[in-house]
């Protein structure tokens, strides 16, 4: 009888989510405004130079620290302690890599759309983005569609699809996800329809 009861149980379904640690979810609240208002490349500039015991003062200016966001990344790394530096540039290195696949999953939206939600892990909230873009009037109208449809909005891909119909756009989708979408949420309305 355990037998067939284990049988039954379907542990495919069954999902445990990683919980960050206290350290690294404060490493990312500290990383997250040091990514966006400094940027991965003067990051890990000044990084180095301070990790070769050159750590003058934030605006001390020389040939090196020519730009204003080097000595900005300065002064926030001379706040951190030094034995916490590592782990909070390791954080920004996560955020830069999210941000760089979630860019290159929208890219035929454009980088400027693409806003930054983050999770206490330090990934980055695509269903949140997705949301914030389909809602957005200033996209093509099938972008939007086809967002709805890859994130299964279901509300929001009824009402694009109606859009579209009376707009005309339902014709020449783009690719085969764009025409198994369709067709499966076409399929659903005639079927409600005949009900």
């Amino acid at each position: 009888m355990s037998d067939e009861m284990s049988a039954k149980v379907d542990n495919s379904r069954i999902v445990s989510r990683l919980v960050p640690s206290l350290s690294h979810m404060a490493a990312l609240k500290i990383a997250a405004p040091l990514f966006l208002s400094v940027g991965m490349e003067s990051l890990e500039t000044v990084f180095a130079k301070l990790q070769q015991g050159n750590p003058r003062a934030p605006g001390e200016n020389s040939e090196d620290d020519i730009s204003l966001k080097s000595n900005r990344a300065k002064e926030h790394l001379l706040f951190i302690p030094g034995h916490l530096r590592e782990h909070v540039l390791n954080a920004v290195k996560g955020l830069h890599n999210e941000l760089l696949n979630c860019r290159k999953e929208h890219s035929y939206i454009g980088a400027d759309k693409c806003s930054l939600h983050l999770r206490p892990d330090g990934t980055i909230d695509r269903r949140k983005i997705a949301q914030e873009l389909v809602a957005d009037m200033s996209l093509d109208i099938r972008k939007r569609f086809h967002i709805a449809c890859t994130y299964h909005f279901t509300s929001q891909i009824s009402t694009l699809w109606a859009e579209m119909q009376a707009s005309g756009h339902t014709e020449n989708f783009d690719t085969a996800g764009f025409h198994f979408k369709v067709s499966d949420y076409v399929r659903e309305r005639i079927f409600e329809k005949a009900l």
